[in-house]
């Protein structure tokens, strides 16, 4: 087989980064972080505290993150994070 035919069917013996994913820039991994939590529910106490004292600075931290506060009723506390 020559490298011309080689070449063809199987590429170069370079090794490439596909569709250039991360070589450049930087490609955060976490896009999406949604909390859900009940106003009044005692199980959403902890998550209350959280998203009152430490939700800002992790907010500014991280400019690149979407974050989604939804509170609902009668529920217990959810933490949803999408990548």
């Amino acid at each position: 087989m020559t490298t011309k035919t080689w070449n063809l069917f199987w590429g170069s013996n370079f090794v490439r980064a596909p569709l250039q994913n991360g070589v450049g820039r930087y490609v955060q991994q976490l896009q999406r972080i949604t909390f859900k939590f009940c106003k009044t529910h005692g199980g959403s106490k902890g998550m209350r505290e959280y998203i009152e004292k430490e939700l800002i600075g992790f907010a500014r931290e991280n400019p690149g993150v979407v974050v989604y506060v939804k509170p609902r009723r009668h529920r217990s506390p959810c933490l949803k994070a999408e990548y």
